[in-house]
């Protein structure tokens, strides 16, 4: 692969991490802010917010799972780990509040988001597991 098309996929692969990066922070925080209110006032925009994150994850993810396959560019860092570590202490934290606490609920779309990061992480690592198999044998 000529450096002109790694350095393509590297720019490609930081865009699409960015934007991941920036949609966390951003949907962690009116998460938290919804949850800290105990109001749900942000109903809405914890849809649009969690729709737009997971469709972002997803292309992330995705391109990255491409790279691995198609072009043999990636290596992994096991960021996946991280994101999962962040939203599991996210969901206990909100759960155990919850419990010390009833003006407290955790909202839907929340729990929704997180399953959907579990099932993305899964999915990555079994294709990982899977690519790795695969040049396993043809060495």
């Amino acid at each position: 692969m000529s450096k002109l098309k790694q350095n393509n996929l590297s720019h490609d692969k930081s865009h699409w991490r960015w934007l991941v990066n920036v949609w966390t922070v951003i949907t962690l925080s009116i998460f938290i802010l919804d949850f800290i209110s105990g109001e749900s006032r942000l109903i809405a925009s914890r849809c649009t917010l969690g729709i737009i994150y997971i469709a972002v994850l997803s292309i992330y993810v995705g391109t990255k799972e491409f790279d691995r396959w198609i072009t043999r560019q990636y290596a992994s860092r096991y960021a996946g780990e991280r994101f999962v570590i962040l939203w599991t202490a996210l969901i206990l934290i909100m759960v155990v509040l919850t419990i010390f606490n009833p003006r407290y609920t955790i909202p839907t779309d929340v729990s929704t988001v997180y399953i959907t990061v579990l099932s993305i992480f899964a999915i990555s690592r079994r294709s990982r597991y899977l690519y790795q198999s695969k040049n396993k044998k043809i060495n």
